[in-house]
């Protein structure tokens, strides 16, 4: 039982926190993390049901597969190099925002056409667009949190997105 009280720890810890009136009750912390959640939500849809897309629309293997999915890993760091560019005098939540609104075009473009060449171009989009809704969330987070609970918080954060 030593590794539910490793694993459960951080995340009550977490949960509480979040939950505390001083922390929830801050529009900036509730706002983006509202958007965080749906973009989340959103994304673990698609990821899920991308497969079956694959599978019964292009003409494909593992091969596409795994490279279409690398291409998102590769927007990912595109992104990720310009997020802090695009948003150093913007509020986060609008970043995010913003990132949602870039996904949702991308996704619609590899899923209305269906061509490899169209599902390269959108599936780099959506990694591109997944990098402004992973990483503001994540500094905000950790600009309000706490010192002592920082790790708590992060460990706890990585374990609810796995």
């Amino acid at each position: 039982d030593v590794l539910s009280v490793i694993m459960w720890t951080p995340l009550v810890a977490w949960a509480l926190l979040c939950w505390s009136p001083s922390f929830s009750t801050q529009p900036r912390f509730a706002s983006i993390m509202l958007a965080w959640t749906a973009a989340m939500l959103a994304i673990s849809c698609f990821g899920a049901l991308f497969a079956v897309y694959l599978r019964g629309v292009l003409p494909s293997g593992t091969c596409l597969f795994g490279s279409l999915g690398s291409l998102v890993g590769l927007g990912m760091i595109g992104g990720t190099q310009l997020v802090n560019t695009v948003g150093r005098n913007k509020p986060k939540n609008h970043i995010v925002v913003a990132g949602l609104f870039g996904i949702g075009p991308a996704i619609l473009l590899v899923v209305l056409i269906t061509s490899i060449s169209v599902s390269v171009i959108g599936m780099f989009g959506v990694g591109f667009c997944a990098a402004f809704i992973m990483i503001p969330p994540q500094t905000v987070l950790q600009q309000v949190t706490s010192p002592p609970m920082l790790g708590r918080v992060s460990s706890s954060l990585t374990l609810v997105l796995v």
